[in-house]
């Protein structure tokens, strides 16, 4: 694998977990079966994203169009 391909997954892993981390700092004090999206939801949309970024380089834009509906479907059946 391309050095740059895996920094920028890793950037976009190390972001998405740190999203996630402060959103799970500010809900700490609702009830436990409350939260719904935490440090590992966001870490794994981030690196989903980075991997989507990536493949839209090779295969081209209309990657970022299935990734993007492909995700919001995912997101509205959770």
């Amino acid at each position: 694998m391309d050095q740059e391909l895996i920094r920028q997954l890793a950037v976009a892993l190390g972001l998405g977990l740190v999203v996630g981390l402060e959103r799970g700092w500010r809900t700490r004090d609702t009830q436990p079966g409350v939260r719904s999206l935490g440090i590992r939801s966001f870490g794994l949309a981030g690196l989903l994203g980075g991997v989507i970024g990536a493949l839209a380089e090779l295969y081209g834009p209309w990657v970022l169009g299935l990734g993007f509906a492909g995700f919001a479907g995912f997101t509205v059946a959770a």
